[in-house]
């Protein structure tokens, strides 16, 4: 019941024409199931979308308090760093999950595209 609950919120929530319309399901729904990471990745991803960018990033670390090893989460976090111009955070952020993982090109491609940023700033 909850799993068909939670399809028909996300469905509405990407349905809807008015973002803020969707991201108030979204954001009800998460404050209602704060454990279900796939429901909270959608609403850190429309954030993003939105353009709340330090919203998502607050609510990714959310996430990675309760999960410190969500890949969607970290990835997530790290590119709303790398939108706000928080480069330093953004490698930091990056450095960590190599460092857990060994090698993930994903990181590796978004920490070079932050330390390019710092230096051009």
């Amino acid at each position: 019941m909850r799993k068909a609950q939670r399809e028909l919120t996300l469905l509405r929530s990407l349905r809807s024409s008015n973002r803020e319309e969707s991201l108030a399901i979204l954001q009800k729904y998460v404050g209602a199931a704060s454990g279900d990471m796939n429901l909270r990745r959608r609403y850190i991803e429309a954030l993003l979308t939105a353009g709340k960018t330090a919203e998502a990033a607050v609510e990714a670390k959310l996430v990675l308090d309760i999960d410190p090893y969500n890949l969607p989460a970290t990835m997530l976090l790290a590119n709303a760093y790398l939108e706000l111009g928080l480069y330093d955070r953004c490698e930091q952020v990056c450095n960590g999950y190599l460092d857990i993982s060994g090698q993930c090109f994903e990181f590796e491609e978004l920490r070079e595209t932050a330390i390019r940023r710092r230096n051009a700033a």
